[in-house]
């Protein structure tokens, strides 16, 4: 079994681990002063649609919400609203990235600890960046990879008669092409995502040890093929679900189901 543990183990080392929250490009941290103005310091935070900010002061300990400063009279002093920072705000900068995006599900900001000092903030907005579409199709490799161990286990004499004719002649296609540049290639290797599904779907005994029904594997398939398009063609996980928090639920059902395949991949003998 370690030969299919393995690769998962270190594909969830990449995306699982080795992406933090440090490899996020940040602009720099803007906070007003405790005597700035709570309308002036509103108009910034409007403006550049940020919802929470430190207050400006060494070290920083203390933030305010847009929110609150709206209650508040313009005149009147930020620090009237000012509330300190505590432990349940905060993330390091090594937190890898999977785990701060389980971590936005539950609430939509954090500040971030690099050391001894707050230098940014992590927020749902996030979502859109670079790093993040790396980690979550980390996933989406996770999971190819798992599918093709369940077919070496379970079907690898007979998963080339779950394809259709006209999908197979593509794949041998692409299997001359690359066999001519790496000879070590296999068959299997030149599979898809969505033939990879389609073996799943077709196969019982895939299908039983995975422990999904055909339903499930067409209805979770169409969703991952729809995130493997967006995050391969540049878009995010917003572009794939419209908003944060439908972007957030995407990622982790991304995860849960390459934990899912991997962990009852340990019971196939």
């Amino acid at each position: 079994m370690t030969q299919y543990i393995e690769p998962f183990q270190s594909l969830r080392r990449v995306a699982g681990q080795l992406i933090t929250v440090a490899d996020l490009d940040r602009l720099q941290l803007w906070g007003p002063t405790p005597a700035d103005q709570a309308g002036s310091a509103l108009a910034v935070m409007a403006s550049e649609q940020y919802d929470v900010a430190p207050i400006s002061e060494t070290p920083l300990h203390r933030y305010v919400t847009r929110e609150q400063l709206a209650s508040l009279p313009d005149k009147e002093r930020v620090e009237a609203v000012a509330i300190e920072i505590s432990s349940a705000d905060l993330v390091t900068a090594e937190l890898p990235l999977a785990e701060a995006l389980a971590l936005l599900a539950a609430r939509p900001w954090f500040f971030v600890l690099d050391g001894h000092e707050i230098n940014a903030i992590l927020t749902v907005a996030d979502l859109q960046l670079p790093p993040v579409s790396l980690v979550v199709f980390g996933f989406i490799l996770a999971i190819e990879a798992g599918i093709d161990a369940y077919i070496d286990r379970l079907v690898p004499e007979t998963w080339q008669e779950l394809i259709p004719d006209a999908r197979m002649t593509k794949i041998n296609a692409v299997f001359e092409g690359r066999q001519r540049r790496n000879a070590g290639i296999s068959l299997k290797s030149c599979l898809d995502l969505e033939t990879r599904l389609v073996i799943l779907c077709k196969s019982k005994a895939v299908r039983d040890a995975v422990g999904l029904s055909r339903n499930e594997v067409k209805r979770e398939g169409e969703h991952l093929k729809r995130l493997r398009d967006t995050l391969a063609h540049g878009g995010s996980l917003i572009d794939v679900s419209g908003d944060a928090a439908s972007g957030l639920q995407v990622a982790q059902k991304a995860r849960n189901l390459a934990d899912h395949i991997w962990d009852n991949l340990r019971n196939v003998e």
